[in-house]
């Protein structure tokens, strides 16, 4: 376990809980680690984004293992019971892991690339191992999706990267686990690694992928669909208020209502990418304007729109939000009615959610994450008066201040089962915090379900809370006159969020006007309803226990009700025509031209239909997935077993390039071949250390690098050495000589000679970068470099007048050397998001000067801008793109323009002889003027590219999985290459050479993008080049993501 000093307590909780979950799934899996698997904890969701194990900024990932090192990476929740939910849920990941890497951290690349294990079959097996069985989250999945009619099957779960794993992945391995045993879940996951998926449930299950499907799909009609009568959807009792029909988008959350019930403000995507604050009207449902932009912003990197909620001021004129800014969460008010920030103010905390007004609006109360625990805070509106409420290990989450300012209510896992020395925790109740005493009341009937969310009515008499109490997330009323609790709704789906602890409701106090989440056809809608104490009826009396979904009681019924009727099976007659001695009559169902069989057991004959007691009874019981984590104190340690050290720097290989070694000959020389690289970083990733090296014909053009990157500040810094062999076209031309080798005079040869230069380049290092936040930064760097230069020719002869060959003979010249040291600086902007083949949102710039002083002296320049504006399913991508080097030996390195990353069709392989205006026997660079437009020692490009999709998925029936989406674009490129001896003009008449005038070079035409299995992403570019006007278009492949 690996985790800062203040977050000892939670670390050691932790501990405890990582050696039960590996008990609970070394049995139910049938595996055992052969090494100990690393878990590195963070305090909270901010600081868990600044990891540098893995890429841990997006909003939804609340954990994650990665494979080379099997290292579980994640923050502390606030519940302990989620934050254990998360850590059980990565181990599972690391067993999956242990096994297909046969217990070696790093190997079983091959087998995992082998098996390719879907989403479904990974995070569904790690959800139900961790969770248990159906929970009302997953089944409020299943009964929107049975009722709205999109069911995925495994084929479908397997090839559409849109159908979200991990509900529908936890409901198959529960059925699994309940029809076959959850014993076969570790034979499957074993016998993956081996002979695949398909045959692994094959042999476990004795049914193929597509006939589990069915059963699975049929299982859950069956169950869901009749309770559809038992319960309603939102809108019979409630309007619409913000859906996909009446407000664009797909996605409303965490919604807050003024104090007058007229506006609400949500969390949503309005039909785009990222989830925003926005201010709509309730009657219409029409969304009026955006509060606040995040993902893109540097001051709300983000909205914490998962586990929070905002709230209007009394007034109904500010809003008060947690955003993330940097390495923390700031508690934001902002000023609606003028659309600006009012206020920031940094709590000092590593994090906060869900802040809620005073009723006079001079102060606020929220959840705040202090050292991996929650607890209620108080601060002032003007950011003074900081003041901690409670001070415990419980959750203590959405708070909720009382119309008489006297009584904040929250949620809180105290008492009922939670005992933090043995690691139990109970479920989540409502409680209320008197102000003026600081004590806690636990409200009565909260034993059974999660309770959260509590908000009060207008008269303070009472406090609406959602409860999953039936199986399916309602809003409850809790009347604090009388202790009773009523129902108010019976959803079919569920009030609920992306998680069971998002905040769903709101009630205005003036208008008495209740709004809530929704969860319908796969969306998260906004309803509202008038009043809504009016939906009050008698007092709740429910189950004792939760009641638990089983997706067998319908075949189980089925098969109780087809069964036929019981005949006596009568005595076997023996040796000799007796009675088979202890063997009674007996029944089995009669079925038509079925035989008995008759087994001979240590109890005497038994017919094949009857059990042998006597083994059966002397047999282990069966491993159950419920009955393990209901095991709160199976191979619970204590913390006095524990060993404590410092953490010290230790690298371990990340990766290992197979090394390979050869011999060869070629025209330029003969020599070995070969190379490899190895990485390595300590188990924070904070220190990483990288050697590579290969040849390629000659030991004196050896490549090789050498790098140490120290990640572990703010300003990360990185040093090493590095030699590369860079290879120029010199040219090529003939001469007639004397031939030395005959003794009549005037014998000649026609030599003809190609060159290459080389260049050898040493390089000694050091780079830095400083965040100034998660989008800008600046970069420093020094270099030291060598440059040596050498001529490489290749001269062949021929017989003048017949053209035969007469010798070919390699010769290396010298040639200079110098020595310079180049400073550099950079500012670099990067807001962009990825989709599958390339940015398709935001903007990145990169602007850097870099000059060299010594043999060589020259400044080199860069200038690259880039802009994504999206409009779906549109996207338009712009680059403005300028590279030069000025001064003195600014030519020596000369740049080639025709590369498909910033030109389209020119490539230098694309020119033919007729374009070659220029005498092949000119001092021409490339014999072909043409394309010697195309090289400088500076460039300028512009692009401009429309990308739209093509498909959403693609699935080939004769491939196992799909390919993601395709996308095509439309594109226009202009580039131009010139040094300092070129005319740079928009146009060259037909007399001025190519080589020496400069013009714009211009393409066009079209483009398909596809992301290869998530391995390498395909462009095909079809393009014409309009500044050539004897080629057609054409033709290119190429790897890589678009600019």
């Amino acid at each position: 376990i690996y985790y800062y000093p203040d977050e000892r307590p939670g670390a050691l909780d932790a501990a405890r809980m990582a050696e039960r979950a590996y008990a609970r799934l070394s049995r139910i899996l049938h595996h055992q680690f052969q090494s100990r698997k690393p878990i590195i904890l963070y305090a909270s969701q901010s600081d868990f984004q600044q990891t540098n194990v893995v890429d841990a900024s997006g909003e939804g990932l609340g954990g994650v293992t990665e494979f080379f090192k099997h290292r579980a990476v994640l923050p502390f929740t606030g519940s302990y019971a989620e934050f254990e939910h998360v850590l059980q849920h990565e181990m599972v990941h690391q067993f999956q892991y242990d096994v297909f890497s046969r217990g070696r951290p790093g190997a079983g690349v091959q087998t995992l690339v082998t098996v390719n294990p879907p989403l479904w079959f990974m995070e569904g097996m790690a959800e139900y191992l961790s969770l248990g069985p159906i929970n009302p989250e997953t089944a409020m999945w299943l009964r929107d999706a049975a009722l709205e009619g999109h069911l995925p099957s495994i084929e479908e779960m397997t090839a559409d990267p849109y159908i979200f794993p991990y509900r529908y992945g936890h409901a198959l391995w529960a059925y699994i686990g309940e029809k076959w045993g959850d014993e076969v879940i570790g034979e499957i996951l074993q016998s993956s690694a081996t002979s695949g998926l398909e045959a692994a449930f094959k042999r476990a299950t004795g049914r193929t992928l597509e006939d589990l499907s069915n059963d699975w799909r049929d299982a859950i009609q069956t169950t869901f669909l009749p309770q559809l009568g038992d319960h309603y959807r939102a809108r019979r009792i409630a309007q619409p208020t913000l859906t996909q029909r009446r407000s664009r988008g797909r996605i409303f959350l965490a919604p807050a209502l003024t104090p007058d019930g007229k506006t609400i403000a949500f969390f949503g995507d309005e039909g785009g990418f990222f989830v925003d604050l926005w201010l709509a009207d309730v009657e219409t449902g029409r969304v009026e304007r955006r509060l606040v932009k995040s993902t893109q912003n540097n001051n709300y990197e983000s909205l914490r729109f998962i586990n929070s909620a905002g709230a209007f001021s009394p007034d109904g004129r500010y809003f008060a939000i947690a955003a993330k800014r940097k390495d923390r969460d700031d508690l934001v008010i902002l000023d609606v009615e003028r659309g600006r920030e009012e206020r920031r103010i940094h709590v000092g905390l590593n994090g906060l959610q869900t802040p809620q007004w005073s009723p006079d609006g001079q102060q606020l109360v929220f959840t705040g994450f202090s050292n991996g625990f929650t607890d209620l805070f108080i601060i002032n509106r003007d950011g003074t008066g900081l003041r901690r409420l409670t001070h415990d290990k419980y959750a203590d989450l959405h708070p909720s201040w009382s119309p008489d300012g006297k009584t904040i209510a929250f949620v809180t896992e105290s008492g009922g089962e939670t005992d933090f020395n043995l690691l139990r925790f109970g479920n989540l109740r409502v409680a209320l915090l008197h102000l003026d005493t600081g004590n806690t009341e636990l409200l009565r009937n909260m034993e059974i379900g999660k309770n959260i969310n509590p908000v009060w009515a207008p008269d303070g008499r009472s406090l609406a809370f959602v409860s999953d109490r039936t199986g399916i997330a309602n809003v409850f009323l809790y009347d604090l006159v009388d202790d009773q609790i009523y129902q108010l709704t019976n959803m079919f789906t569920g009030v609920q969020g992306i998680t069971p602890l998002s905040p769903v409701l709101s009630w205005a106090p003036v208008a008495d006007r209740m709004s809530f989440v929704y969860y319908e056809d796969g969306q998260y809608s906004v309803y509202s309803l008038e009043n809504p104490r009016s939906l009050r009826r008698a007092p709740y009396r429910g189950p004792a226990t939760m009641p638990v979904v089983t997706l067998l009681q319908s075949e189980q019924r089925d098969s109780a009700a087809a069964a036929p009727p019981l005949v006596p099976i009568p005595a076997i007659n023996t040796v000799g025509g007796g009675s088979a001695a202890g063997l009674p009559s007996s029944t089995l169902p009669a079925r038509p031209g079925a035989a008995a069989s008759i087994y001979r057991s240590s109890g005497g004959f038994r017919p094949s239909a009857r059990p042998q007691a006597a083994e059966s009874s002397a047999a282990p019981p069966a491993v159950s997935v419920r009955a393990l984590l209901d095991s709160a104190t199976l191979a619970l340690p204590d913390t006095n077993e524990f060993t404590f050290r410092p953490y010290k720097v230790r690298f371990t290989a990340d990766y290992i390039a197979r090394p390979m070694v050869g011999y060869a000959r070629d025209n330029f020389g003969r020599g070995v071949f070969g190379g490899t690289a190895i990485a390595l970083s300590d188990i924070l990733g904070n220190h990483s250390l990288v050697l590579a090296g290969s040849i390629n014909g000659r030991i004196s053009e050896a490549q090789f690098l050498g790098l140490y990157a120290n990640q572990s500040h703010r300003l990360n810094w990185a040093g090493g050495f590095s030699q590369e062999p860079l290879y120029f076209y010199g040219g090529s031309d003939w001469r007639r000589i004397d031939n030395q080798n005959t003794p009549a005079p005037g014998d000649s040869l026609d030599v003809y000679s190609t060159r290459i230069r080389r260049f050898v380049i040493r390089d000694l290092f050091a780079e830095s970068s400083y965040p100034f936040s998660r989008f800008n930064r600046i970069e420093l760097g020094m270099h030291a470099v060598n440059i040596s230069e050498a001529t490489l020719a290749l001269e062949t002869s021929y017989e003048p007048n017949t053209g035969a060959f007469v010798d070919q003979q390699f010769i290396q010249g010298g040639g200079p050397s110098a020595t310079f040291v180049q400073p550099s600086i950079a500012h670099v902007h990067d807001n962009t998001l990825f989709g599958y083949v390339g940015p398709f949102a935001g903007a990145r710039s990169r602007l850097s000067v870099s000059p060299a002083f010594g043999s060589w002296q020259f400044t080199a320049g860069l200038i690259d801008y880039r802009r994504y504006i999206f409009f779906r399913p549109f996207t338009i991508a712009v680059r403005g793109f300028m590279f030069g080097r000025f001064g003195r030996d600014a030519d020596r390195f000369p740049v080639f323009l025709g590369s498909t990353e910033l030109i389209r069709g020119y490539t230098s392989g694309s020119f033919r002889n007729h374009e070659c205006l220029a005498n092949p026997r000119s001092p021409s660079p490339t014999g072909c003027a043409e394309l010697d437009q195309l090289i400088g020692s500076k460039i300028a490009v512009g692009n401009v590219e429309l990308r739209f999709p093509l498909t959403r998925t693609l699935v080939l029936g004769f491939l196992p999985v799909g390919f993601p989406p395709i996308e095509g674009a439309l594109f226009y490129d202009i580039g131009m290459a010139w040094d300092d001896a070129s005319t740079v003009k928009w146009s060259r008449s037909p007399s001025e050479s190519p080589l020496l005038v400069r013009t714009p070079l211009r393409s066009w035409r079209g483009s398909i993008r596809a992301n290869v299995f998530g391995f390498v992403i395909l462009r095909l570019d079809y393009t014409k080049p309009l500044s050539r006007p004897w080629q057609h278009s054409y033709w290119t492949i190429s790897l890589g993501p678009t600019f």
